[in-house]
């Protein structure tokens, strides 16, 4: 996939000011964007939908952030950016990931994620699980397979806790969205050395 922005990373460069962090997200039911609308709220920076033209753009900035949402232990269209690395210039770049989705975190879960979507070019701390939403009443029919064929891979990927809250939340429904949530995400921005004004 060819990078549409070689020449507006340079002249970007030249520019006086400007955010040096671009969130890239991509929401379905509103909750990867609300956590967008927080960070940007937050660290000044920019923010575009995802979709393959906008990646791009990520060449024009130093640090990179993708939020995403978790269907089935997949980083929903994160494959194509780990794919395009080189491509879009963020090989070198400073790279975080936020996921959204209804399991409780844990470290087996994390690291079942980390296998699953070929993460190993990513320091673990740069992946941040954050709570999402669902209602099992709006489901698009496109999903409705795949929740009721949910493989045991992903499964065994949980504590047995873990499970049973899963579970639970996909039969009941569940909203665990919070600003406070993002407390870890923005340790590991600051653990790196990204800087904004803090409020």
């Amino acid at each position: 996939m060819r990078n549409p922005n070689r020449r507006a990373a340079q002249r970007r460069a030249e520019e006086a000011g400007g955010s040096d962090t671009l969130l890239i997200y991509y929401s379905e039911n509103g909750s990867t964007m609300e956590y967008a609308k927080w960070i940007s709220d937050t660290l000044g920076c920019d923010v575009i939908p995802y979709n393959k033209k906008n990646l791009g753009y990520a060449s024009m900035y130093e640090n990179i952030i993708f939020g995403t949402w978790i269907r089935n232990g997949e980083l929903t269209h994160f494959n194509v950016l780990r794919r395009n690395l080189q491509n879009f210039g963020i090989e070198n770049k400073n790279l975080f990931v936020y996921a959204v989705g209804i399991v409780p975190s844990s470290e087996h879960y994390k690291s079942f994620l980390f296998a699953y979507n070929q993460l190993s070019f990513l320091p673990k701390e740069r992946l941040t699980l954050l709570p999402g939403r669902f209602d099992p009443n709006h489901v698009a029919p496109k999903y409705r397979t795949a929740i009721r064929t949910l493989g045991d891979k992903m499964l065994e990927a949980m504590p047995e806790e873990s499970q049973m809250y899963f579970k639970q939340r996909l039969e009941i429904g569940y909203d665990g969205v919070n600003e406070t949530a993002l407390t870890p995400f923005y340790q590991s921005l600051r653990d790196a050395g990204v800087q904004w004004d803090e409020k």
